[in-house]
């Protein structure tokens, strides 16, 4: 399992490398590092992510949110979560909480709230494997 620090313009190398090994697990980490949150922005990374979300082997980790949107809402951070789970599905994303640096914009239970309601609307199996499932058989962790 190799845990991927990738920026939206380095996405498609990022693609080309899991293309080329297919049996490593690459987990995106905090989905990108997006570093800013206008529309141009947001449209490119989108692109990047949908295009890496088409590889199997890749994972995102929606995470970090808050650390590249200090001024967040529930509502402003949506469409990027929402994305990720579009682009990898529910199989293929983590939730993590970028414990402590997030502690610098709001407190873990709102962070995770936030989370939380994103995956509402999957179903308990679905929303079990994001919020843990998944995490646990990526890391090899024992439930």
């Amino acid at each position: 399992m190799f845990d991927l620090d990738c920026e939206y313009p380095n996405m498609a190398a990022a693609g080309a490398l899991a293309a080329r090994h297919p049996d490593l697990r690459i987990v995106l980490q905090h989905i990108g590092f997006p570093r800013r949150r206008d529309a141009d922005y947001f449209a490119a990374w989108r692109t990047a992510l949908t295009e890496l979300g088409k590889h199997p082997n890749v994972f995102c980790k929606i995470s970090g949110l808050a650390m590249t949107d200090p001024l967040f809402s529930r509502e402003s951070l949506r469409p990027w979560a929402e994305h990720c789970l579009e682009s990898f599905g529910p199989r293929r994303c983590v939730i993590g909480s970028n414990w402590p640096v997030d502690r610098l914009y709001s407190s873990y239970d709102s962070i995770m709230d936030c989370y939380r309601d994103y995956v509402s609307t999957l179903s308990e199996d679905e929303q079990r494997a994001v919020l843990s499932g998944n995490a646990l058989d990526l890391y090899r962790i024992a439930p």
